[in-house]
């Protein structure tokens, strides 16, 4: 059986924006690669805000910042083909209650550009 994954692409204008909303300007003197890298370097604990979890890709020819917003599980079903039979996702071996679901996406930054491309797709 073939799986099919949904992903949707969109591409953004990089500006910078003050806290006023009055001036705005080009970020193509920010080293997205040097930011990111940085940010990988810090605890877990300092990337998550709100439930959703930030971290960042710098061994790729673009710096990415992956975005994973958890959710939960419930009346969620597991279709197993092998087996024919469909369960609770709670009931099964994925789920732990250290292991969680996510959304995430994904901003690959083109700095030449100023632009940012963003992927989403869902973890299961």
């Amino acid at each position: 059986m073939t799986s099919v994954i949904q992903r949707t692409v969109q591409f953004y204008w990089l500006r910078l924006r003050s806290r006023d909303g009055i001036s705005n300007g080009t970020t193509g003197h920010i080293n997205w690669m040097k930011r990111l890298s940085e940010f990988r370097e810090f605890p877990w604990e300092n990337k998550i805000l709100d439930n959703i979890i930030f971290d960042s890709v710098t061994d790729k020819h673009y710096p990415v910042l992956t975005v994973f917003e958890q959710f939960q599980p419930n009346f969620m079903q597991l279709i197993d083909q092998e087996h024919k039979r469909v369960t609770d996702f709670m009931d099964s071996e994925a789920y732990s209650n250290t292991n969680n679901l996510a959304k995430s996406s994904a901003f690959a930054f083109f700095p030449k550009y100023s632009a940012c491309q963003q992927s989403k797709w869902q973890c299961w």
